[in-house]
């Protein structure tokens, strides 16, 4: 991530579980204070500067910050604190919350997938930090927008999505390319929606 930061037209870097444009494929219940379970949230860890790299906008709370600990799950599955996590606005009408507003600190609780492909954490405390406008969470052709959690875990790491100016992209895909091939696996690297 650092070094294709480096280079001089890329813009953004952020890594994903999956990507939410592609549908988000895991779902689970939260549990409220209340003791009721709500409707099924889908789910997905997403990177420091995911949403800002999409320019997805920020309803309520705040973003994950990176160097922020309690922003990021422990790499052990041990849950000795809350896990921050940032809903989307369907999420908040799902789980029956008052406004997105409101739910900034809502402390729910839910069981998800830790490591691939069977490892779930146990059931933990999770702390609403943030609320996203709806956003395209699968394919154009699906009707309505699926409620969703996201948090940060870069154990879970899948796809990384590059921002890039766009001035010289022959020379920009080159320099990207260079690095994958330093650091990445020894598959080539899939440029799925460069553009």
């Amino acid at each position: 991530k650092n070094e294709l930061l480096a280079l001089p037209e890329v813009e953004a870097v952020a890594c994903a579980g999956q990507l939410p444009q592609w549908g988000i494929g895991t779902a689970t219940s939260m549990q409220r204070r209340d003791g009721e379970y709500r409707g099924g949230i889908y789910y997905t860890s997403v990177d420091f500067g995911f949403f800002e790299l999409y320019g997805i906008h920020l309803d309520a709370g705040r973003f994950f910050v990176e160097g922020r600990a309690s922003d990021v799950a422990p790499i052990d599955n041990e849950w000795s604190r809350r896990e921050a996590v940032v809903l989307n606005e369907t999420a908040v009408k799902v789980l029956e919350l008052a406004s997105p507003a409101e739910a900034i600190g809502e402390v729910l609780a839910w069981r998800r997938l830790f490591r691939s492909p069977s490892t779930f954490t146990p059931m933990h405390d999770v702390e609403v930090i943030g609320v996203v406008e709806d956003f395209q969470t699968g394919r154009l052709t699906e009707s309505g927008i699926r409620p969703a959690a996201f948090y940060v875990d870069p154990g879970q790491a899948g796809v990384l999505s590059v921002k890039v100016s766009g001035r010289d992209l022959a020379v920009t895909r080159a320099a990207i390319g260079d690095v994958w091939k330093r650091f990445g696996d020894p598959r080539p690297i899939d440029e799925f929606g460069f553009f």
